[in-house]
């Protein structure tokens, strides 16, 4: 397996963040607990199969009672520069206990193909309906 591609997700968003462990000492002095760094997601290649592998730490508050999990869509580039869903998949989710600010350590590379070269990380959370729906998102394309 050799690394043909890094990238930096750094996601802030509402009740669930993802990055690196260090917090940001800036927001911190607010009360509020972000990551001040992003995380990793290098795009391994064996054998031709490129698989995005998503390392980092997912954040959360205030989510007692729902959960959350880390979301990664792939994509392959279709014929007219647009881009065609191969799969989603996600991480085991989270089930905070109470609203305190936790910290889940993220490793997920669960989904390799050929003709991945786009991927959607997103945070998500589990709405009233028992769907994850997405609370933030970044884009990243293989170059």
């Amino acid at each position: 397996m050799i690394i043909v591609d890094s990238d930096t997700p750094r996601i802030v968003g509402t009740n669930v963040d993802f990055g690196s462990l260090v917090l940001d000492p800036i927001a911190l002095l607010d009360g509020i607990f972000q990551p001040a760094s992003p995380g990793t997601l290098d795009w391994e290649s064996e054998d031709g199969v490129i698989t995005p592998h998503l390392k980092g730490w997912m954040y959360t508050k205030d989510l007692a009672g729902t959960a959350a999990k880390m979301r990664m869509t792939y994509y392959a580039e279709g014929d007219n520069g647009d881009y065609v869903h191969l799969a989603t998949r996600g991480s085991d989710q989270h089930l905070p206990d109470n609203d305190d600010f936790e910290l889940t350590e993220i490793d997920m590379a669960p989904y390799g193909d050929p003709a991945v070269v786009r991927v959607v990380v997103a945070t998500t959370v589990k709405n009233a309906n028992g769907h994850f729906i997405v609370n933030d998102s970044q884009t990243f394309n293989l170059n």
